[in-house]
């Protein structure tokens, strides 16, 4: 007997989900409702009006679209659905034929077609608890933050070394204490982001782990235990590389492809830029990482694969330690 006996697509959008219902004959239903509580709660009404339709029996699933689709992940799993939280590159490329013309309803149309063709991997989405919820807005709001700095003072720094020194004068009074309350607020979040960490038992053992390996700070480690929620979604260091964008992958095909291995584009690049950052950070200093990375190099690896390899054995041990419920402590000659 099949797991699932009713598939829903829905394709959010700020104001409206469009919703289609299928079967595994085809389709049943489309329509629309407000993306908002009582439209999800009125679009589960109008579904369960579908003979033998119940909600334990319906996979239901949805791209990723940030907060816009908080509604429909709440209501839905409350109501019996199992909700499928997938990447929009993932069901683009599980189509399996060239797609012409976009609109919301037929993208809720394919989205329905491609649980249903991938229900044997579905992976059910589980709810971050509210604490690592509110993390995660923490560091959006701080990336948010960081970036109004940057654009506040590089500016800056270019009129004061081109310009005019009055001019750069005049234009440094304007803006400096807009500047100055901006990195007030970044190091007021980052003490915000603390203390939630400290106040959570579990958050802070998942952070104190992760950061007994070297080269791994406040940002990385706060970053990991969103992205993983918890290290719940994603616990195996092969799989975090590979979400990473650190994991190298064989390019090669016959006799006439043999390119280099070369990891794929397809990642969460804010958190490989952070982990590229702690890999610089732990070859800078004396230890097996610094010592590993000049050996390779003095082999003649490149500097770049070499300290892609440090970003994967920096990955595997936090995964380690996690896993393992201790900090991580170096073995003389372990790299």
């Amino acid at each position: 007997m099949e797991k699932y006996a009713f598939f829903v697509g829905i394709d959010i959008s700020k104001a409206r989900l469009d919703i289609c219902l299928r079967n595994a004959t085809g389709k049943l239903a489309e329509f629309a409702v407000d993306n908002s509580v009582a439209g999800v709660k009125g679009a589960v009404k109008l579904l369960a009006q579908f003979e033998g339709f119940k909600g334990r029996d319906c996979l239901a699933c949805m791209e990723h679209t940030g907060i816009y689709g908080r509604y429909a992940l709440e209501v839905l799993r409350a109501k019996g659905f199992a909700v499928w939280h997938e990447s929009p590159v993932s069901i683009k490329n599980g189509a399996g034929e060239i797609q012409r013309g976009k609109n919301d309803k037929v993208d809720a149309a394919r989205i329905a077609e491609y649980a249903f063709n991938f229900k044997a991997k579905a992976r059910l989405w589980e709810p971050p608890r509210k604490v690592v919820d509110l993390l995660a807005d923490l560091l959006a709001l701080r990336n948010r933050l960081l970036e109004v700095v940057k654009k506040l003072r590089v500016p800056l720094r270019e009129i004061q070394k081109f310009k005019d020194k009055g001019h750069a004068e005049t234009v440094r009074v304007a803006c400096g204490k807009t500047l100055a309350n901006a990195e007030k607020e970044v190091r007021d979040v980052k003490k915000r982001i603390l203390a939630v960490i400290e106040g959570d038992p579990a958050l802070k053992r998942l952070y104190n782990l992760i950061t007994s390996v070297r080269g791994v700070g406040f940002v990385t480690a706060s970053s990991l235990i969103v992205a993983t929620n918890e290290f719940k979604d994603i616990n195996e260091g092969r799989k975090l590389a590979c979400h990473a964008g650190c994991a190298p992958f064989d390019h090669k095909s016959g006799t006439s492809v043999r390119g280099r291995s070369r990891v794929s584009h397809k990642a969460n690049k804010r958190l490989k830029s952070l982990l590229h950052m702690c890999a610089c950070s732990a070859i800078q200093r004396p230890g097996e990482l610094r010592d590993y990375f000049d050996r390779m190099v003095a082999k003649g690896k490149s500097k770049f694969v070499v300290l892609n390899a440090v970003r994967n054995k920096i990955i595997h041990r936090i995964c380690a330690c996690v896993r393992d419920g201790r900090k991580y402590t170096a073995v003389p000659n372990a790299a």
